[in-house]
Formats: structure tokens, sequence, C-alpha cells
């Protein structure tokens, strides 16, 4: 049902972005929260955070879950997705 993983495979191996999008094309969002996570995590592992006291994905987390249309747009995109690979996939 999934598929991102086949998504990024195909992206990052073969670089067919149309079949990477076919295979799942909610794996942008799952792509982008993942570069999210991964800039969070270097920037606590190297002390980025005493400058600030927050980090990238701090921010960003805080963004999308203080603005209700940015809630609404994921859980939609979410539902279709989950719609589209369950009944057209």
């Amino acid at each position: 049902m999934c598929g991102t993983t086949r998504a990024f495979k195909e992206l990052i191996f073969h670089c067919d972005i149309a079949k990477a999008f076919y295979s799942n094309p909610i794996f942008w969002l799952w792509g982008f929260w993942l570069a999210v996570f991964v800039e969070d995590v270097l920037e606590r592992s190297f002390g980025a955070t005493k400058k600030t006291g927050t980090t990238l994905g701090m921010r960003c987390l805080r963004a999308a879950l203080s603005n209700p249309w940015i809630c609404a747009a994921h859980l939609v995109l979410i539902l279709a997705v989950f719609v589209h690979l369950n009944w057209f996939g």
C-alpha cells in the first residue's frame, strides 16, 4: 500500500521522477520532513541550538501546527494518497 520506499528507490537509484511519483505521490512530503529531521538532529548534535535555543525542525513543526491550513493540507494530501493507492494503485 505505501510505496514510499519504492518511490525513494526510483528517485535515488534510477532518477525516474515520474515512476517515483506514481509509486507514492506523498513521498515528497515525507522527504521534506525527513530532511528537516536530519537537519534537526545534526543541529542538536553539533550544539548550534545554543545561539537561538531552537532548531529548524522545532521552528518548522511549530509553524505547521500553528497554521490550521497547513494541517488541513497535510491531512487532505495523506487521505487523497491513501484513497489513490488503495483504489487505483
